[in-house]
């Protein structure tokens, strides 16, 4: 069994009671980034994948995950691989039941600068996300030219822009603040499309899961449905 879940953003006490809610065991989870490592020292980072790690053996679950823009990338270069937890770098395919999946991460936080239209949680004027701690200045997707062919899945952390969501609403008050954000998360949405556009010659993929945007939509291209995951949403991959 394959299952695909969206954004965790840190949360794997969460993620791992829902598990256990859904009696989800003996499968492969495919995590679509915001996997929400590196907010804190290595040493903790590790010591959390560790019980979750363990968590997972128990379950017989083994958890691949991509980066998203609330990644620190240095975790991604896949020096992360424990018995149940692999943490992919970009562009890698992996082949599980016979399915192959491209996996590749990274998108643009639209809440980097800061914005006093904005409250923090404690009610002060949003001061914007640190380089270094919570923010990664090579957080965004990186294109590359791709030739390759078998593959059936594709999971990204955004999406191409005819996919889900269509409208910047959820930007609207980060804009003003932040002037190259649009021409960014468009580029993003553009490079999502050419990557698609490169695939599709080669490939037939049947689906394409995508997270980062906080919803849960299905949209169809020709023969590839395109899925985007809430957050802790999982979706099972019927054969």
């Amino acid at each position: 069994m394959i299952l695909f879940t969206g954004d965790w953003h840190g949360l794997y006490d969460n993620a791992y009671r829902k598990i256990k809610a859904l009696d989800i065991r003996d499968c492969t989870i495919i995590q679509v980034g915001d996997f929400g490592i590196g907010f804190e020292r290595r040493k903790k980072d590790m010591r959390k994948l560790d019980v979750l790690n363990e968590q997972l053996k128990g379950r017989n679950i083994f958890l691949y995950a991509i980066r998203g823009n609330h990644d620190n990338p240095i975790y991604f270069d896949g020096s992360v691989s424990l018995s149940n937890i692999k943490l992919l770098p970009d562009y890698t395919v992996i082949e599980v039941d016979d399915i192959k999946i491209l996996c590749t991460g990274g998108a643009i936080s639209i809440d980097r600068k800061p914005n006093p239209d904005v409250s923090d949680y404690s009610g002060r004027r949003y001061k914007g996300r640190n380089v270094g701690v919570n923010y990664w200045e090579d957080e965004a997707f990186v294109l590359q030219d791709v030739d390759l062919s078998g593959i059936d899945i594709v999971v990204t952390h955004s999406a191409p822009d005819f996919c889900p969501p269509f409208t910047k609403y959820g930007m609207a008050k980060w804009i003003k603040h932040d002037p190259s954000l649009v021409e960014e998360c468009d580029k993003e949405r553009s490079e999502h499309t050419q990557l698609y556009e490169q695939l599709k010659i080669k490939n037939n993929i049947s689906h394409w899961f995508y997270g980062h945007f906080h919803n849960s939509t299905t949209e169809y291209l020709d023969d590839t449905k395109f899925i985007l995951l809430n957050e802790l949403e999982f979706y099972e991959l019927k054969k």
